[in-house]
């Protein structure tokens, strides 16, 4: 699967432009159903992240804002993309980055500037 080609389709789809084929219907449903609605958490132990979850316990993305890396931390995201998709994990991260940037419309490198966060215990 070609990436970029992924993410233009979308964006032409989200404008109503172009209707998704089957394969990347199933992969935009996935990414909806995973990475929509995620709230943001921080940590005592490690204060240069953010973590991305639906909640305290199903952290799905790490964000290391000191580095600006964005790590998965779901395994079912993980595995979705790795051993259905045979994704690399370079075309991982970069979709990744991506969907919260451009679909969630949330810049990576501002959302430091929140100042509200629960704080949460990560081992």
């Amino acid at each position: 699967m070609n990436i970029e080609i992924f993410k233009r389709n979308v964006q032409l789809h989200k404008l109503g432009i172009t209707e998704l084929e089957s394969s990347e219907q199933k992969i935009y449903q996935f990414l909806i159903d995973n990475l929509t609605g995620l709230c943001i958490y921080t940590s005592d132990k490690k204060p240069n992240y953010l973590y991305f979850g639906k909640s305290q316990e199903s952290i799905v993305l790490s964000y290391n804002y000191i580095d600006n890396y964005l790590l998965i931390s779901s395994d079912n995201i993980w595995h979705f993309f790795s051993d259905f998709l045979y994704i690399q994990y370079e075309d991982m991260h970069s979709l990744m980055r991506w969907w919260m940037e451009v679909i969630l419309d949330l810049k990576l490198k501002d959302i430091t500037k929140i100042t509200t966060f629960e704080l949460i215990n990560m081992d």
